[in-house]
């Protein structure tokens, strides 16, 4: 039976009391590895709620990871400089206070892990030199990749940089984001393991009612840059002169407003589209079995949980070749098109509107079980566990 190791989660990103859905996916790679370990974390974050204190300390339980919440008084710009140093000592002063609060009750754990590596990784580096704790990282961030709009700065670059290479080993979800990474002159081993999806709950509902039209399903953050929400609303508008026998959901914990102007705008609001809001991760499961096939018509990704758990739940995907996403959907689980191409866009919708019958439910399921289960991402933690605090040290 292996060990169970004590672990210390640090986040840049974790769903909190001001973002609930923020990293939701690090949360369920963190329950994942609770299953098998003992495990605590520490989240720091602003609040521009608190008012009458700097610091708020709130500590809970979910799913067998107890994890402490330091919240610190969100500062507005008034004099930048001043600013940003007040903001840079409370993220610090949250960090001292958490670890002080975790240290003294749970004592100090075998590793650090942390995801996303800016800025939160400052601490595991601290944690490294003054503890003599090793850490590893997962990184997550598409912001890495060359096709992202977003450029790294110098400064981000070189601690970025100092944080990865001070890990005992990155932890990425696909190799194409591992090969961004890598560009940054960054030595540190890499272990790919991908996201994780819940197969109890995201699962295949073979007493489903046929409906009388075609279920289409879009679920994301419908930000513009990374999601192309116009891409794909402007092809919906044109299949929908050809044709009348779909709908396309769109659920979304973002900003609903510029796509509903838009979709108003094309005409297709409440006819061949529709909005709705943030959605409990069941009863997305439960949306997704009533849906015939998935949608995601993005310029840049990593390795979106929202296909994996499509595929879990028996529905073939239309997806880009962006991130990792060739990397996992070949012809037998969807079809892929390339970014921005809208034609490429427009005639997989109408293949996948007429063929998505012939995907074998069951293949696709059984797909997401070997490689994205929480049995086997979970066997894939704790390898690097091991081999970091048992085989490596010897």
């Amino acid at each position: 039976m292996p060990r169970k190791y004590k672990i210390l989660f640090l986040f840049s990103w974790y769903p909190n009391r001001t973002n609930p859905t923020l990293g939701n996916f690090i949360q369920k790679h963190v329950e994942t590895i609770a299953e098998t370990n003992e495990v605590y974390a520490l989240h720091v974050c602003a609040d521009d709620k608190l008012t009458n204190h700097f610091f708020n300390i709130e500590v809970r339980k979910i799913n067998k990871v107890e994890t402490v919440y330091v919240y610190y008084k969100k500062i507005k710009r008034t004099i930048p400089v001043f600013c940003w140093l007040l903001r840079l000592f409370l993220y610090l002063e949250g960090y001292r206070r958490g670890l002080n609060y975790i240290f003294k009750k749970q004592g100090k754990p075998d590793i650090v892990h942390l995801h996303i590596a800016y800025p939160a990784g400052a601490i595991a580096l601290y944690l490294k030199y003054v503890c003599g704790l090793r850490y590893v990282v997962s990184e997550h961030w598409s912001g890495y990749l060359s096709v992202n709009r977003i450029k790294l700065n110098f400064l981000r670059k070189v601690i970025s940089r100092k944080i990865f290479n001070g890990a005992d080993r990155i932890i990425v979800v696909t190799k194409n984001l591992e090969t961004a990474i890598e560009r940054l002159n960054v030595k540190t081993p890499f272990t790919i393991i991908p996201n994780v999806v819940d197969i109890s709950i995201f699962s295949i509902d073979h007493s489903r009612t046929k409906r009388s039209k075609k279920q289409m399903l879009h679920i994301s953050t419908l930000e513009e840059q990374s999601k192309n929400i116009s891409g794909l609303l402007e092809s919906i508008c044109k299949l929908s002169v050809s044709r009348q026998d779909f709908e396309l959901q769109i659920i979304s914990d973002g900003n609903l407003h510029p796509a509903i102007n838009l979709a108003k705008k094309l005409n297709i609001f409440d006819k061949s589209v529709f909005f709705d809001g943030t959605k409990t991760t069941e009863e997305i499961a439960a949306i997704m079995q009533h849906s015939d096939f998935f949608i995601l018509f993005s310029n840049y990704e990593s390795l979106p949980c929202v296909l994996i758990e499509s595929l879990a739940s028996g529905i073939p995907v239309i997806a880009t070749k962006v991130g990792g996403i060739p990397e996992h959907i070949t012809n037998d689980l969807g079809l892929l098109v390339e970014p921005g191409n809208k034609e490429q866009l427009l005639n997989a919708m109408n293949q996948m509107l007429d063929n998505f019958q012939k995907f074998d439910k069951n293949m696709l399921r059984d797909y997401a079980i070997r490689n994205f289960s929480k049995e086997i991402v979970g066997e894939k933690f704790q390898e690097v566990y091991q081999y970091i605090l048992t085989d490596y040290s010897t």
